[in-house]
């Protein structure tokens, strides 16, 4: 979610300067870009397939607040987890594993809250590019354990952060 944003920014910034750049300081900023667009990506495919899915039953969502609020939240959380990227990259991805924390046990908690939904088909035209699975239970429970994932990388990287 914009580390990989961050990383370019960084390395653009490395290699600008006229020193010469470490390769240890390269090869992180790469790894950083790696990241941000594994994630990227992944939350996209979450973001496809819940619209989808609305729009197969037809659900209509308030503009306000599920497009407006949303962006807003995404610019706010975006330049604050930037800052802190700047200022030490392991409180950004201390950050960003709270959060995708947080996402996991929400996902978890709402398919154990509707159990009606481990018997609700589900299909998307994007099952084709994200693990199609056979329930609506089980799709929020795989999405939910594709935030872990999120934090994971996030807690390994601050381990590798540290180390150097």
């Amino acid at each position: 979610m914009g580390v990989g944003e961050w990383a370019y920014h960084l390395l653009s910034k490395l290699y600008s300067n006229t020193k010469k750049v470490s390769a240890e300081k390269v090869e992180v900023a790469l790894r950083h870009i790696q990241m941000g667009r594994e994630s990227q990506d992944n939350e996209q495919w979450h973001m496809l397939l819940w619209a989808d899915l609305c729009h197969q039953k037809g659900i209509k969502l308030c503009w306000f607040r599920h497009f407006v609020i949303p962006k807003m939240m995404t610019l706010v959380y975006f330049w604050i987890t930037r800052v802190m990227y700047w200022l030490n990259p392991v409180s950004s991805f201390a950050m960003n594993a709270a959060f995708e924390s947080h996402a996991e046990h929400e996902y978890m908690a709402y398919a154990k809250e509707h159990p009606e939904f481990e018997n609700a088909p589900v299909d998307s035209a994007w099952f084709k590019y994200y693990s199609k699975q056979e329930s609506l239970a089980a799709l929020i429970r795989r999405v939910g354990l594709d935030e872990r994932d999120h934090m994971n990388h996030s807690l390994e990287e601050i381990e590798r952060l540290r180390k150097a």
